[in-house]
C-alpha cells in the first residue's frame, strides 16, 4: 500500500519501506514505480490494480519469463510477492 508522509511541505510516499520517487509508467493491470530501497538502490516496482485469479497467473507467468532473461537492457527480476 502507498503511505503518504509529509515531510518539510512536501509528500513522500513509501511502499514497504521503498521510497517512491516517480511513476515509471501504467497500464490496465498494474502501475510501474521507480523506488529507493532502504539500502539505496533504485529499483522498478509493480502494483497490481487488482488481484483477480486470471491476473496473478499473469504476473506468474510474466516473472517466470522475466527469471529467465538475462541482457543489459532487461531489468532483472529481484523480488516478487
Amino acid at each position: 500500500m502507498l503511505k503518504p508522509r509529509e515531510t518539510s511541505g512536501e509528500i513522500i510516499q513509501w511502499i514497504s519501506g521503498h521510497r517512491v520517487l516517480s511513476l515509471l509508467g501504467e497500464g490496465g493491470m498494474a502501475r510501474v514505480y521507480k523506488v529507493l530501497t532502504p539500502s539505496g538502490a533504485y529499483q522498478a516496482l509493480k502494483i497490481t490494480r487488482r488481484d483477480t485469479p486470471a491476473q496473478v497467473e499473469r504476473l506468474y507467468k510474466e516473472r517466470r519469463a522475466l527469471a529467465r532473461l538475462r541482457h543489459p537492457g532487461i531489468v532483472s527480476m529481484i523480488n516478487a510477492g
